[in-house]
This record gives structure tokens, sequence and C-alpha cells, in this order.
């Protein structure tokens, strides 16, 4: 589970804190192309240029700094084995390293990532360096936030019992809805002796997962009540969000769950943004939603952390916009998340030859490419084909077809919206290998130029975030509520706004607004208009909906029973 996000730097070593040492010119060489490479995050390489240089024993000045390095380029590999094999090494024949601190640090993390909590905290005890401890405090806090075992919490705390951040962590999850009155005793100890702030941790006033009657939720979005009608036009996604929130509002009421909603004016200038998040008010919240732009994203993650008030983004596709913060929550899936449980379906599903990927010159494209290799990749696939394509430029999109035989993959990931890649791919396909697998996006669907019938006798697999299986009953009435609440018919917009507030609404109710703390211990749940939803490993939707025309009818690949 990766709670942190680790670039090529961990603390800033690569910024020139090293020491230039006398070493062989060969060495030397060696060194810095491994640290260049690191740098141009060609990792693989870095390991083979780092790896003759670790030896500690072999008396090279370099052999310490080298052996960190490696475990770094390791990490970003996803070849954790040999990046815990060269800390282990590094830990045991170079102790007196005058950087040790931060390979005890990475070796933490990465014995939290296995869920090993044990040895995620012992390593960090060695950790006590001013310019680290901060940096190793936050990193064991936001792990032992999703550990949602109670018992092995006590188990922890009995093995460190002199653990500010593992007390004061366990203390917040009695608060947020674990303690019973067995408790008392233990949370007393731990507010005397870490001088905890008595008032917060008050026993009288804990009640089993903090519940409430009823909830406030402020929503934070750029209504434009007061602005020109170009701007309202601009921003109507903001009132069919609402407009869905206010039905589930309903639906859930009837349910005997009453959320007060409370709607605020935030647009894409953080000055809104700060002076509404100054607001007393929003503090007493149990719930914000927005606002939705990135340029407030530290703002927003600032009061989130500061005011423990679980906040949530209701349309970014970015994993930064979290960054970590366990407050934080995009009702999406992350462009990440889509493409690694793309890869997970594919390797699960498809016939084990090496795959192909053609992906669009643009930000997000790139991004989905570059994590589905790395994720097929760690599974144990091969890629064999990986080709970045601008079809704003060269629509020409059968060039990258020649010389190609589709017959020799298992499988084909084109990520575009573009109708040149879908054409090229679609005709390909059907002359080379018309069972050939395709994993693409829903956008397909919507080209006129692609007949149903064509996409339906190519074995195309469509990543489907936002959909809507028609037939279903809930969606048939929310249809019907919404048009005859508002005579028009819903937007994919107040299917999202209605399904973000049912689905966090339902949290509110099971757990009470700390309900962060008790995601790790809950599974795929079934959505109300939408198909499912996870967020026990991550703080977006790790649900991703695949689909696949069959008799010209979309059929759910991955359905939650499965």
């Amino acid at each position: 589970m990766k709670k942190i996000r680790f670039s090529i730097v961990v603390l800033g070593l690569l910024a020139g804190s090293f020491q230039a040492l006398a070493q062989t010119p060969e060495q030397e060489t060696r060194y810095q192309n491994g640290r260049a490479l690191l740098d141009q995050k060609k990792y693989s390489l870095a390991m083979a240029e780092l790896l003759p240089l670790t030896n500690v024993a072999s008396g090279n000045p370099r052999a310490a700094e080298a052996s960190y390095l490696y475990a770094v380029a390791a990490v970003n590999a996803n070849k954790m084995l040999e990046a815990y094999n060269m800390l282990q090494q590094l830990t045991r024949n170079a102790p007196d390293w005058g950087n040790i601190e931060e390979a005890y640090y990475l070796q933490a993390k990465l014995a939290f990532d296995q869920q090993d909590y044990e040895t995620g905290i012992r390593n960090l005890q060695v950790v006590e360096s001013d310019f680290i401890k901060a940096d190793a405090q936050n990193l064991e806090r936001s792990y032992l936030l999703s550990l949602g075992d109670k018992n092995r919490f006590k188990s922890l705390l009995q093995q460190f019992p002199d653990d500010k951040v593992l007390a004061k962590t366990y203390a917040d999850k009695l608060a947020a809805g674990w303690y019973a009155p067995e408790d008392r005793g233990t949370l007393e100890n731990i507010i005397r002796k870490f001088n905890l702030e008595a008032s917060a941790y008050n026993p009288d006033k804990m009640k089993a997962g903090g519940k409430k009657t009823e909830y406030n939720v402020a929503v934070l979005l750029p209504f434009s009540v007061n602005a020109d009608a170009a701007t309202r036009r601009k921003n109507q996604f903001a009132a069919d969000l609402f407009a869905g929130m206010k039905l589930a509002q309903d639906s859930l009421s009837k349910n005997n769950l009453l959320l007060n909603l409370f709607s605020y004016e935030v647009g894409t200038d953080t000055a809104s943004a700060g002076k509404v998040f100054r607001l007393p008010e929003l503090k007493t919240m149990d719930l914000v939603i927005g606002p939705v732009y990135k340029a407030t994203a530290r703002q927003t993650s600032g009061f989130a952390r500061n005011n423990r008030v679980n906040v949530v983004n209701p349309l970014s596709e970015d994993l930064e916009v979290i960054n970590g913060n366990p407050n934080l929550f995009m009702f999406e899936s992350s462009v990440v998340t889509r493409a690694q449980r793309a890869a997970d379906f594919a390797y699960e599903n498809f016939e084990q030859k090496p795959a192909a990927i053609i992906f669009e010159n643009i930000k997000d494209d790139t991004i989905f490419a570059n994590a589905y290799r790395k994720q097929f990749e760690l599974r144990g696939g091969k890629v064999k084909l990986y080709k970045k394509i601008n079809t704003k430029k060269n629509p020409n999109v059968m060039a990258i077809y020649k010389n190609v035989d589709l017959k020799t993959f298992g499988h084909l990931v084109v990520v575009s919206d573009n109708l040149p890649a879908a054409v090229a791919t679609v005709s390909q396909v059907q002359s080379q290998n018309p069972k050939l697998p395709v994993i693409t996006k829903e956008t397909w669907l919507e080209m006129p130029q692609l007949s149903l019938q064509q996409l339906d006798e190519t074995e195309l697999y469509f990543i489907y975030p936002k959909y809507a299986d028609l037939k279903n009953a809930s969606v048939r009435q929310f249809r019907r509520k919404f048009t005859s609440a508002y005579n028009i018919p819903p937007s994919p917009y107040a299917f999202a706004g209605f399904e973000m507030l049912f689905r966090f609404g339902s949290l509110l109710n099971a757990y009470g607004p700390d309900f962060e703390t008790f995601l790790p211990q809950t599974n795929t749940v079934s959505g109300t208009l939408y198909p499912a939803y996870n967020y026990v490993t991550g703080r977006d939707n790790q649900f991703v909906p695949i689909l696949k025309l069959e008799n010209k009818q979309l059929v759910l690949m991955n359905p939650v029973n499965k």
C-alpha cells in the first residue's frame, strides 16, 4: 500500500549533499553516471551502473552512497527485494555512514508497504536528526492511520511503549470510534505520559463510532450565482452536482439519515477558497465536498489536516490533489489507479504474451501508459511495444502498425480519445488478429465512424469510470425523480452528485465523521448508480469498471461479486 509517494530524492540527497571522495577515475565515472541515470528516471540502468560500487568491504569510499542510491533506484523500479537487501547490507556494513538515517527511513517505508509495522517502527527509532525527524514521524503516522486492526495496535503499544506517534495515533483512533470502557486506563495513561490535551480525548464524551443523529456537510463549488450568463453556463456542472446531492439527501432521509447541506461559493482563485476555509463554522463540519480546482489543493490539504475534517474532491482524476493526506479523498478513480486496475485485469484474464501499449503525447495518457506498464511488469508481464503518438500533428496512425505483427501480442492497450487512433487500431486488429484483446477508453463508444457491429466483433475492453447501467432499477428511478424535480434529464454531473453524497453519507452513517479510520476494514461495495466503490487501499476509488460489448450490449467484465 503506497501511502507516501516516493520520488527519486527522499530528502534531497541527490542535490549535492554527498561529499566528493577520492576514488579511481573509473569508480567516479560509474558513480556520476549512476546519479545521472537516477535523475533521468532510468532506474534499471542506474542500478546496473551503481551495483559494482556497493561493496563496502572493498574500501571504495563511495560504497555507502552508491548502496543507498542503488536502493532508491530499485524502489522506483518496483524491485523491492533488491532495495531491501541492499539497505540491509548498508546498515549492517556501514553503520557509521553520515547519512545512515536516510537508509533506515527508506527501510522503514519498505516495511510499512508490506504491513510489517514492527520492523517499520523499529527502523524509525534510529532516526533522531532534526532534519529528518519530522518526515519520519509523518511517515509512521500515515501508515498507522491505515491500520484497522485494534488488537494489532495494542500489540504494537506493548512492544513500543515510548513511541509518541504510535500512542497518539491510537488515542485518535479511540476517539474516532474504537473506544470501549475497558480502554479508559490505557487512554488516560497515554494522555498523561505524552502530555496530550485531555479535553480532546475525554472518555466520558466518546461514543461508539463517534456517530450522531445528523451530520453537517459543506459543499464548496463555483455556483456563480452573481456571475454573467456565460460564466453560469461554464459552471453549470456545479449546479448539476448540487442538484444530484439534493436528491441523495432526500433518499438518505428516508433511511433515517439526516444530512444538512451548506453551500459555499468557491471558484478557481485561492482567495475565495481561503476566505471560506477561514470561516469558523467550516471546522465544525462532518464532511466537506470541494473545491474542484487544483489551484486550491494546498489550502484544502492544510484545512483537512489541521482540523481533521474529511474532504472529498468531486471531480479530480489527479492523485496529486490528495498527496498522501489521510483526510483527503477523491470521488473519482485517479488516472494512475485506472491504469493499475486495467493492468491487473489484463494480467489475470488475457493470454500471457507480451503486451503492446500505444498512447497519445498528452499528460494524462502518458501517465496512464507509464503506470500501466509498471503495474503489468510488476505482476510479471512483459511489454514488447511501447509507442507514443501525436494524432493532432500526425493522424497517420496506420504507420505505427507497419511491420508490427499483432499475432505476437497477448493484448493491446491504446490510450487515446482521438478518431485516427481508434479507426487504425480497429482496422488493423480486424485484419491481423480479430481475437486480440484491446484495452481502451469508453470514448470510442461515442465515435459514429465506428459502427456498433465493428466494436462488437472486435475484442475491445473499455475503461469506463462513470458507467451507469440504464437498465438498472435504481438508475431508472433516479432519472425519473430528477426529471420530475428539475424538468430536465440528469447530466453525468447530476449522477456524480447523487452517488457521491449517497456513498459518503453512508460512510458517515456507518462509522461517523472519522470514517477514514475504518476504511481499511471495509470491502468493495456496490454503488447505487455506479457499479462499485473501494477505498480500502487508497484515497481515490480503487474500483475501475471494465466493460465489453456482447451482442451489442455493454457487459461489466469485473463485477463486484466476481
